[in-house]
């Protein structure tokens, strides 16, 4: 059952073998070859277990323990991996945890989130809501699609177990989102209160909004990522933080999320102000706590959004505008000013274009309107228009 390795042209490795005539495969990050061939032993090895599971015996307990401890850590952000095995644990497993793969149906899932509806959060003391729900389904959801992927299970149960109230859900989602960023004048407004707040949160925030970027890419970058000379900043990682774990620094959301960014030459300024009056740390790490037990050390991402809030119901931006909306506010604008959708994309790190126009879709629908104003203008001359009109009219008495 030996396998091959293939080096691919983005620098990360195929691992490939057959068994039982089923060819498996595995896209992996390795430091070089000898590493490729321990991730792809592990690869086979893991196999050799998911081949042997009988649905038929298998039990849900038994799946997200093979699930956690080999596939998980592997593939998911350590973030992730926590916020998976914490749903499970708390809303999943203990209900339906000895039920046997083949017996978790659509109907049984359907049953379960006719359960879930009626119970009571810890934190809240009040039903679970729709969006904690939705994240508990997306979950158990994933967890199946992997079942799927292996040739355990033929179809993903939960596709066709989705309560109706999340549709409901996601189609006032989707036009709650568009509302979800600011205008060119409130960015505006918001540049200016900047230069009343702490040097830091003005840097950080003036990142968000014309750079972009996620908070976790803007607590990840180190010193070194910054390129004063001209007038950018590379990102090539995120730090957040896992409970019961700490700061982790991670990979980003995806692989296109790994770019450089150009900055206007007053962020690179203030950039500098700040790298001049920061002591130095021992991570490098651009965005650190300036006091307590944890000087000198990186920032917790909860204080920055914590800070975001207090600052926006201050200056009396609208509420409903959270620190990741003005990384939409950022490409909403530049749309909106007739940047091409492929160069936005590239800019904020989606993986293809296509993320871009479904999340922006209000944005480029001004913009077509916009242009079509424009060509009447120009080519039509709305002035012989409105003559051509007055004519028929004249024509037709």
């Amino acid at each position: 059952m030996a396998g091959t390795i293939i080096l691919q042209a983005n620098g990360k490795y195929k691992l490939t073998f057959m068994k039982h005539k089923q060819r498996y495969y595995k896209t992996v990050k390795a430091n070089d070859e000898e590493e490729a061939k321990r991730l792809l032993n592990l690869f086979m090895k893991f196999v050799d277990k998911i081949v042997d599971i009988n649905p038929d015996i298998c039990t849900l307990n038994d799946f997200c323990e093979i699930y956690f401890k080999d596939y998980a850590p592997n593939l998911l952000a350590e973030e992730c991996v926590y916020n998976y095995s914490r749903a499970l644990t708390n809303w999943v497993l203990p209900k339906i945890g000895e039920t046997i793969l083949t017996n978790c149906t659509s109907d049984f899932f359907k049953s379960y989130f006719k359960w879930l509806s009626n119970q009571i959060s810890p934190e809240t003391h009040e039903p679970l809501s729709i969006g904690s729900r939705e994240k508990i389904f997306s979950i158990i959801s994933s967890v199946f699609s992997c079942a799927t992927q292996w040739n355990i299970l033929k179809v993903n149960p939960l596709k066709a177990a989705r309560p109706e109230e999340f549709k409901r859900k996601n189609k006032l989602k989707q036009s709650k989102d568009k509302q979800r960023c600011l205008t060119l004048e409130e960015s505006k407004r918001l540049i200016k209160e900047l230069n009343n707040v702490d040097l830091k949160y003005q840097i950080i925030t003036q990142i968000a909004l014309i750079g972009g970027l996620r908070r976790s890419e803007i607590l990840g970058l180190k010193w070194i990522d910054v390129d004063f000379k001209n007038s950018c900043i590379y990102i090539n990682q995120s730090s957040i933080f896992v409970p019961k774990k700490g700061y982790v620094v991670g990979d980003l959301k995806t692989e296109t999320s790994e770019r450089t960014v150009s900055l206007p030459r007053v962020t690179m300024l203030l950039l500098l102000e700040y790298k001049i009056k920061s002591e130095n740390n021992d991570n490098n790490f651009v965005f650190i706590n300036d006091k307590g037990r944890r000087k000198g050390l990186r920032m917790n991402p909860s204080s920055v959004t914590n800070w975001f809030k207090a600052f926006r119901e201050k200056v009396g931006l609208p509420k409903d505008v959270a620190l990741q909306g003005l990384r939409h506010s950022s490409a909403t604008i530049l749309i909106a000013k007739g940047i091409n959708v492929k160069s936005v994309s590239s800019r904020l790190g989606h993986s293809n274009t296509s993320t871009t126009l479904n999340i922006y879709a209000h944005a480029i629908t001004g913009v077509d309107k916009q242009a079509g104003e424009t060509l009447d203008k120009i080519l039509l001359k709305r002035k012989n228009v409105h003559r051509i009109k007055r004519k028929k009219k004249e024509v037709i008495k």
